[in-house]
């Protein structure tokens, strides 16, 4: 006889949205009385947050985590090639490319901010379907 576990979507959703919303109000709360530790615990949880419901559900590699961290790529990419056009301290400045790289980084924000809130809205029914699929693996 094999026994599995059981997993609740309740569980899930509390792991990612409650880890998510942890580290955004350290992160905040360590801006407010200017704390390093509290910060960077703070911007550590709020990345991983959503993502603990989905890895209590085992299966941590979700849509919602690649979508994210394609996210944070656009975002980067965009603010090196607006730095890149217009450099902060140097005198000539490629308007074009500024403008292409701020428009890539808020496309890449708004897609981990999407991303995110799917990640979080998900874990219920990723957990749904552990049990769905534990249920068929007894059979």
């Amino acid at each position: 006889m094999i026994v599995t576990e059981i997993k609740s979507p309740s569980v899930a959703l509390a792991l990612s949205l409650g880890t998510t919303a942890a580290g955004y109000g350290l992160f905040f709360y360590g801006e407010q009385i200017e704390n390093d530790a509290l910060r960077t615990t703070g911007s550590l949880l709020g990345f991983i947050g959503p993502t603990t419901g989905h890895f209590y559900a085992e299966q941590t590699w979700n849509p919602g985590l690649k979508y994210r961290l394609l996210g944070m790529g656009g975002m980067l990419v965009g603010l090196v090639v607006a730095f890149g056009a217009c450099p902060p301290f140097g005198n000539d400045c490629n308007d074009a490319g500024a403008v292409f790289g701020v428009v890539l980084a808020g496309a890449g924000a708004v897609t981990y901010l999407g991303a995110l809130i799917y990640e979080i809205s998900s874990a219920p029914a990723a957990a749904r379907k552990y049990n769905q699929d534990s249920r068929s693996y007894r059979s």
